[in-house]
């Protein structure tokens, strides 16, 4: 049976940013034609170079005139649709919980963990983290899916929505964590097809 869990329409906050899309990637296998998936942060940018520190070491990935890029931004309730795979930090009080923000992952992050209810720390101390995919938005009321679940999520006007919005290259530097959407190009090269510009994963308690 699903169990529901009520988030209140109190909705103060702390910033929920997923961490799951940024953990474990493994060394691309650079074979032309090839996907891959690269996450970390930026250690160098040499030219059209971007060099990701990823859990598997450096990855060298290259920046073509057909790149696109993404950051995160400011959103609103209308651009929640069903489909989109979203995280959700809940602050609870008492038997229920406050929703805090809602996060719209990228394409190229839908690979995060679902989660359900699973407890942060950090700043966020006391705070809980659901990475979901959105089912429907009635009347402010947002059910989302994960792990066999269902969470009903009460919305407010002051909900914070956080979006992917259009970056550019310039954009880019040491330090930012990225995920990128690669192709192995010749020579075994991986040439970046999207880069996603993400902000500092959230501490989970073990």
């Amino acid at each position: 049976m699903d169990a529901k869990w009520r988030l209140g329409p109190a909705l103060i906050g702390v910033v929920a940013v997923v961490s799951g899309a940024l953990v474990g990637t493994t060394a691309p296998a650079q074979t032309q034609g090839d996907t891959q998936s690269v996450s970390g942060v930026i250690v160098s940018l040499a030219g059209n170079t971007a060099t990701v520190a990823t859990s598997a070491g450096p990855v060298d990935v290259t920046l073509v005139p057909d790149t696109t890029y993404e950051q995160e931004g400011s959103g609103t309730l209308a651009d929640l649709l069903p489909g989109q795979y979203i995280a959700v930090t809940g602050q609870p009080t008492g038997d229920e919980q406050r929703a805090v923000q809602i996060r719209i992952f990228p394409a190229a992050q839908r690979s995060a963990p679902e989660r359900v209810n699973s407890p942060m720390g950090g700043a966020a101390l006391g705070n809980l983290m659901t990475n979901a995919t959105i089912e429907s938005l009635v009347d402010n009321r947002l059910t989302v899916r994960a792990a066999g679940e269902t969470v009903v999520v009460d919305l407010a006007p002051d909900t914070q929505v956080l979006r992917p919005v259009p970056a550019t290259a310039a954009d880019l530097a040491e330090g930012r964590r990225v995920v990128v959407t690669a192709v192995g190009g010749p020579a075994g090269v991986l040439q970046a097809r999207t880069v996603n510009l993400v902000g500092e994963p959230p501490q989970l308690l073990p």
